[in-house]
């Protein structure tokens, strides 16, 4: 009986287990789904975005399209070396010819393709130049300065590029002077001369009516100078035009209908 006693007693003369204290932390904290996500300050932020990225399924699309334009660059870079090295393997006596400035433009065109203007340009530069000095070539061909042009304007060279465009525009070509005008308008609004810009955007449209570019230039131009009625005149017939294209027409339809549909912002960036 005392044994028992004593073993009843024992349990409550020891001390009891002290009580669970609340997390001070528990109100601040955030859930999601039922995953606690970090709070506070900084953390609270950056868990946050981890846990969006890396715990959801939207996250993940963010994160492809991320590193798709990340690797971008490096994809373009790898496409125009394989195309020169093909190039050269099919074409590599041409190129050994110093005098040949048609195989230097085909390097430049393959370049100015991936947007790799600083590769381009010495190759578009050296064969502007044989074409010059050489009577064979009867001058420079348009398509030679054109491509000699979008190399300078996309190394930021804009006066310069806008000099070549200008040769351009008096060089023979077979199949109008657009790009010219468009590269010409470009120059100009990039070197602060609205006016010039607005003209030559509204004769490349009249030069390619089919062609998108210039209806945002044209608008891009009249809306610096202040000019609304205009630029609304650019966008209605940009409008209707992409309305008429055929859907098999390349021309980055979808690129130039958010750049209208964004203008006041797109205008000041593109």
């Amino acid at each position: 009986m005392l044994a028992l006693a004593f073993a009843i007693t024992l349990p409550l003369a020891q001390d009891p287990e002290p009580p669970e204290r609340p997390d001070p932390e528990a109100r601040s904290r955030v859930y999601v789904d039922g995953t606690p996500v970090p709070a506070g300050g900084c953390s609270a932020v950056l868990g946050t975005i981890a846990w969006f990225l890396f715990g959801t399924f939207y996250g993940w699309w963010v994160l492809f399209a991320m590193a798709f334009v990340v690797s971008l660059p490096f994809l373009n870079a790898y496409r125009a070396w394989r195309a020169k090295q093909r190039f050269m393997a099919a074409q590599g006596q041409k190129f050994a010819n110093p005098q040949n400035a048609d195989a230097r433009f085909q390097i430049a065109e393959i370049y100015l393709q991936a947007g790799r203007w600083k590769s381009a340009h010495p190759y578009a530069h050296h064969a502007v130049e044989i074409a010059s000095q050489n009577p064979v070539y009867d001058g420079v061909p348009f398509a030679y300065l054109r491509a000699l042009g979008r190399s300078l304007y996309g190394m930021r060279r804009y006066a310069e590029a806008a000099d070549v465009f200008q040769r351009a525009l008096k060089a023979k070509s077979e199949l109008g002077y657009f790009d010219a005008l468009l590269g010409v308008s470009k120059c100009a609004y990039r070197g602060g001369q609205l006016e010039t810009a607005l003209e030559y955007a509204k004769h490349a449209v009249a030069e390619q009516e089919s062609h998108l570019e210039p209806y945002f230039r044209w608008a891009q131009a009249a809306a610096a100078l202040g000019k609304a009625g205009e630029a609304d005149a650019a966008r209605e017939r940009f409008w209707r035009t992409a309305l008429a294209l055929p859907r098999y027409a390349r021309q980055r339809r979808l690129w130039w209908r958010l750049a209208f549909m964004t203008f006041p912002l797109s205008r000041l960036i593109g």
